[in-house]
């Protein structure tokens, strides 16, 4: 019986293991087939910083994997009906900007929903749904925009522990929108030099009927 239960233990740890290892985040720049979709008008580059906070100390927002994640991100543009849908995998410049709360993603232009929700707690069916009813974020690149900045999300709630360590925000109270565009620019330039002019659209809080516009070539 000691031997099976070791087992089991064991068993369990790689299973702990292989989670941690099969996070769905991404550390690196654009790579060349989404460059040449930026450069074309197709895409554009979103660049946001989240930051969860409670009792206004910033807490880690991305982790090593998503099961351990302050933060959930969904989009919705023309090519989903304005339906919200998770971002599978988050992508980070580096591991410093991760720790920062700096992410970005590729969407086509026109208008963008955004909604933000806690770390996920539940099946992932369940989770994926939840995006759809969180508090929608607006923001509209144009037909010339290729790298756009759409602000410092900093959320506030409160906060409660992981089993293993590290704490999360079970809710959210409050979300307000700053504008770090020198810090964005500076993430820009190194990470992206030679990548071109960055604006500044700040998302902006939706309330009421979606509306879609598209500026795709």
């Amino acid at each position: 019986m000691g031997f099976l239960r070791l087992r089991l233990v064991l068993l369990s740890l790689l299973l702990l293991a292989v989670m941690a290892l099969g996070g769905c985040a991404t550390v690196a720049p654009p790579d060349a087939g989404e460059l040449s979709e930026i450069e074309a008008g197709r895409k554009v580059l979103l660049l946001l910083r989240l930051v969860p906070r409670a009792g206004g100390e910033m807490l880690e927002p991305f982790a090593q994997n998503l099961a351990a994640d302050n933060m959930g991100i969904g989009v919705g543009s023309f090519e989903t009906g304005g339906q919200v849908e998770q971002v599978e995998s988050i992508r980070f410049f580096s591991e410093e900007s991760r720790a920062q709360g700096w992410t970005w993603l590729t969407a086509p232009p026109g208008t963008l929903y955004l909604s933000f929700l806690p770390p996920r707690r539940t099946d992932a069916f369940t989770y994926a749904g939840m995006f759809k009813q969180a508090p929608l974020w607006r923001v509209t690149p144009g037909s010339g925009s290729r790298i756009v900045y759409a602000g410092t999300m900093v959320i506030d709630g409160d906060a409660t522990s992981f089993t293993f360590g590290g704490r999360y925000l079970k809710n959210y109270k409050n979300m307000e929108v700053r504008d770090e565009r020198d810090a964005a620019r500076a993430l820009i330039d190194r990470h992206m030099p030679g990548a071109g002019p960055m604006e500044t659209i700040l998302m902006q809080q939706h309330k009421g009927p979606i509306i879609l516009t598209t500026t795709g070539n």
